[in-house]
C-alpha cells in the first residue's frame, strides 16, 4: 500500500504543478484545490475500485514515459539540427548516435506495449 501511495503522490505532484501552470490565469483562489483533485483522485479511485489495476496503470505510465523521456528528446534535437536552429545546449554526439537512441527507444516501446497488451 505504501508503494501505491508514494507512486500516486509523486506522479500527482508533477501533474499538479503542470495543471496549476496551465490553469493559473483561469483559476480563482477558491479553486486552488482543483489541480490536486484532478491529479490525485482519479488514480486513487481506480486503485480503490481495482487494487490489482495498479500494475497495469504503472505499465501504461511507463509506455508514456518512454515516448516522453526517451523518444521525444532525440527527435526534437534532430529536427532542430535539420532546421539549423541555434543551440542553447550542444549535444556532443553525432546524428547517428541520436538515431541509435531512437531505434533502441522504439524497441523498448514496442516491447513494453507488447508486454502490456499480450499478457
Amino acid at each position: 500500500m505504501f508503494a501505491i501511495l508514494s507512486s500516486l503522490l509523486s506522479a500527482s505532484l508533477g501533474l499538479c504543478d503542470y495543471f496549476r501552470d496551465l490553469l493559473k490565469n483561469r483559476m480563482a483562489k477558491k479553486n486552488e484545490m482543483l489541480p490536486v483533485l484532478l491529479t490525485y483522485l482519479p488514480p486513487a479511485l481506480f486503485c480503490i475500485i481495482k487494487p490489482d489495476g495498479f500494475l497495469l496503470a504503472i505499465s501504461y505510465a511507463g509506455i508514456a514515459l518512454v515516448i516522453w523521456a526517451v523518444l521525444l528528446p532525440p527527435v526534437l534535437l534532430l529536427v532542430a539540427r535539420k532546421r539549423g536552429l541555434a543551440a542553447t545546449y550542444h549535444f556532443p554526439l553525432s546524428d547517428n548516435i541520436l538515431k541509435l537512441f531512437l531505434m533502441v527507444g522504439t524497441l523498448m516501446w514496442i516491447f513494453m506495449v507488447a508486454e502490456v497488451f499480450i499478457n
